[in-house]
């Protein structure tokens, strides 16, 4: 079988889902939230095949929404395995259609949760684009944390030491509400 270019299998498959925002790359999805400017404020964590990012995205009606965006572009080792076992590049960074997929799979299963579960959230999709610098598709899924999580992405980043690694912030009162010795090796006093 022929391999087509990655730009080639974009363009094939991923041409009829481009919306009208091109600046952002957004992929039209029945009933998706369309945002007209998107801000990245903290990168969360990477695994083997996305990253994920703390965004705030902004409407055409001048609504904010903080959203998880994921990055789905893998590493070396994973693109190698998956062209090994796969015989094929990895489907959410390539194929508009895997990760529209991706967005009415987890709408599906954010459905079903609430129905059966209604304790219980899984956090809804907003939108999916193309994201051109890191050239690999995004998934963009509503934050569902408390509300001071905008806050206390910024102060995780104010807090970057020099070695760039990240001081998580403690509250003031937490060494008090904490014992460093375990319940079962307290002595009663």
């Amino acid at each position: 079988m022929p391999e087509a270019s990655f730009e080639a299998e974009r363009t094939a498959i991923g041409s009829g889902h481009i919306a009208q925002s091109m600046d952002l790359g957004l992929l039209s999805a029945e009933g998706n939230w369309t945002p007209s400017q998107i801000e990245p404020i903290l990168t969360l964590g990477k695994g083997r095949a996305a990253r994920a990012v703390l965004a705030r995205a902004r409407d055409a009606a001048g609504n904010d929404r903080l959203c998880v965006e994921k990055v789905f572009a893998p590493g070396l080792l994973t693109r190698v395995i998956y062209r090994c076992a796969f015989q094929s590049p990895f489907a959410y960074q390539a194929s508009a259609d895997a990760i529209l997929a991706c967005f009415y799979r987890r709408r599906t299963a954010a459905a079903l949760v609430q129905a059966l579960i209604p304790e219980a959230a899984v956090a809804e999709p907003l939108y999916v684009r193309w994201d051109a610098e890191s050239r690999a598709h995004v998934l963009a899924i509503a934050e569902r944390i408390a509300s001071g999580r905008l806050d206390q992405a910024l102060t995780i980043r104010s807090n970057r030491g020099s070695s760039g690694g990240i001081s998580a912030p403690t509250a003031p009162d937490s060494a008090a509400r904490v014992s460093k010795t375990p319940v079962f090796l307290q002595e009663d006093a």
